[in-house]
């Protein structure tokens, strides 16, 4: 996918090396050329260099064709008017860091898709975010060693009709992660399953697991492969 990542401050320059090591298509935007020089040569990325709350800097960095905007400037006003730019541009997701709480209303006014807390700022939460928007962080734990998360079962996935016993023995299945609980919308009901409870379509999963491994943990139950993981996750390829 594209991924336009704004701002090349520490967090944007790992949000990009994890994106090209994903194989993703990224584009940098940055005020600053010498940065905007580093991170190219660093990644190979394509950077942009030029103010991203002006129209005609995100249209040359392609954000009509985005499909997910990534705002990490150092201003929260300067990341939702990069926002609301972005959204009438077309760009697909946003996300975006926010520093000040108090912003939270105007984040949201603004049509970001997610927010992401300075004060729990994550590198693999981005990714999560960016790579598997069926998931939802619930919440932290350990420092931020480890999430618990909800997944959402998309029809059609391997795990459908799989009990929950033979989705946690699968090889790729993080051997650190649990499912802890399956919510079943259409029976309005909670389960604390045990092996034996058989997984639906659109169940919401809840898993805790490390913070390195929840994309591997979702992959099993959105998979639609017989192992439970997409081809492009298993050759690294993306995008």
């Amino acid at each position: 996918m594209l991924v336009v990542v704004v701002g090349a401050g520490i967090v944007g320059r790992q949000v990009v090396e994890k994106l090209v090591e994903h194989r993703h298509d990224v584009v940098v935007v940055d005020k600053d050329h010498n940065v905007c020089e580093e991170v190219y040569g660093e990644t190979g990325a394509v950077a942009v260099t030029g103010d991203a709350t002006r129209l005609s800097v995100l249209a040359d960095a392609g954000v009509a064709r985005a499909d997910v905007v990534v705002c990490l400037m150092r201003s929260d006003a300067d990341n939702i008017a990069c926002s609301i730019i972005a959204k009438s541009l077309g760009a697909g997701r946003i996300l975006a860091r926010m520093r000040n709480p108090g912003y939270s209303e105007a984040y949201q006014l603004s049509g970001v898709s997610g927010v992401v807390r300075v004060a729990d700022l994550l590198i693999n939460q981005l990714m999560v975010e960016i790579e598997q928007p069926r998931i939802r962080r619930i919440m932290s734990l350990g420092g931020g060693s480890a999430q618990i998360c909800s997944v959402v079962v998309p029809p059609g996935a391997w795990a459908v009709g799989r009990t929950v016993a033979e989705v946690a023995s699968r090889r790729e299945f993080p051997v650190e992660s649990l499912i802890v609980g399956v919510y079943r919308m259409g029976e309005e009901a909670f389960l604390i399953p045990r092996g034996v409870h058989v997984l639906k379509e659109n169940d919401t999963v809840y898993v805790i697991t490390r913070s390195g491994e929840v994309k591997a943990a979702a992959d099993i139950l959105t998979g639609k492969s017989e192992s439970g993981i997409p081809a492009v996750s298993r050759s690294g390829k993306g995008g």
